[in-house]
């Protein structure tokens, strides 16, 4: 059985060249920030720059901004998930020792199987992940609580990133309102007067 193909566009397929000013060749792509590589970043840019299409360099700079900031917001989201994730996993992996369950031996041994449980759940395929929470919940932990556990353990780093999330969703929301607005007088200044038209 062949799969179908992909109707994903690939990065490249995203954005078409057209005139300097809209490819954005003159200016620097959106950066990558540490821990990020600078592919997903331009990624997130030639996403960002297909759904805009800037006609302008004033234009290009407020797209420029509203890449920026939305790759902000996915990084942030990006490390409240790595947080939740490293957080449950420590739970979970004491809450194994602590019950001192009977837990199969896994195929590939990553450490004690407390550890290589814990890890197959938080890190590892859909497929790992379901196999690892019926094991776990076997064992009489409850995935609810420990989520719940997990939340209020990373509060206070949480709080800081959705703070961070929320003021760059403002600031782009704003971006995106200057683009409009710069459009509108654009199309209003390209409608001659009724007197000339007369």
């Amino acid at each position: 059985m062949t799969k179908p193909p992909s109707t994903t566009p690939a990065p490249a397929d995203i954005l078409v060249e057209t005139p300097e000013y809209r490819s954005g060749s003159h200016l620097p792509t959106v950066p990558a920030a540490p821990g990020e590589r600078a592919l997903d970043a331009d990624y997130i840019r030639r996403l960002v720059h297909a759904q805009f299409a800037p006609d302008s360099p004033f234009e290009e700079l407020l797209v420029e901004e509203i890449a920026d900031l939305t790759r902000r917001m996915r990084q942030d989201e990006h490390r409240i998930g790595r947080i939740l994730r490293a957080r449950m996993r420590d739970i979970v992996e004491a809450e194994l020792y602590r019950s001192n369950a009977n837990i199969p031996d896994p195929r590939d041994r990553d450490g004690p199987r407390q550890r290589a449980l814990s890890n197959a759940w938080a890190y590892g395929s859909p497929e790992d992940r379901l196999q690892a929470e019926a094991i776990i919940t076997a064992c009489g932990i409850e995935i609810e609580a420990v989520e719940a556990r997990a939340w209020i353990a990373s509060a206070k780093a949480l709080d800081q990133l959705d703070r961070q999330i929320a003021a760059n969703r403002r600031q782009r929301a704003r971006a995106i309102e200057d683009l409009e607005a710069l459009r509108a007088r654009g199309k209003q200044q390209a409608i001659p007067d009724a007197e000339e038209v007369s």
